[in-house]
């Protein structure tokens, strides 16, 4: 009779070991997080396309735009599922730091637009 062993796998991701060289692996994943959510929030609010674009390459590079950003969030939210609470940590705080140099510090009063049609609305009710 043949024993069948049961495979018991799991996906986790290895934030490090004990040791210095960790140490420094962790910190710069931490940046990294962070860069990564910092760079989420920043897409969410600028636009790259303007009132001369044709309709369609517009479409199109709205339709990848928003791909690229879905797809950055995801895997910003697998990383914070690794139950690791520095990483989510970070996470926020990249957010937040997004947030801030786009909405926070008044970009637009120093004659920048980040979103130049005043009529949009983004995902939170703020309407530039």
């Amino acid at each position: 009779m043949m024993h069948q062993k049961m495979m018991n796998s799991h996906m986790t991701f290895i934030w490090g070991k004990n040791g210095k060289e960790s140490l420094i692996s962790y910190l710069i994943d931490l940046i990294s997080v962070f860069l990564l959510s910092l760079l989420v929030e920043c897409l969410s609010h600028t636009r790259f396309i303007n009132a001369v674009t044709n309709d369609v390459v517009a479409g199109l590079m709205q339709t990848v735009m928003y791909g690229v950003r879905i797809g950055l969030a995801y895997l910003v939210m697998l990383l914070v599922m690794s139950c690791n609470v520095g990483i989510l940590l970070a996470a926020v705080a990249g957010f937040s730091a997004g947030f801030l140099v786009v909405r926070g510090l008044g970009v637009r009063s120093r004659g920048l637009t980040i979103c130049p049609n005043s009529n949009y609305m983004d995902h939170w009710g703020y309407r530039d």
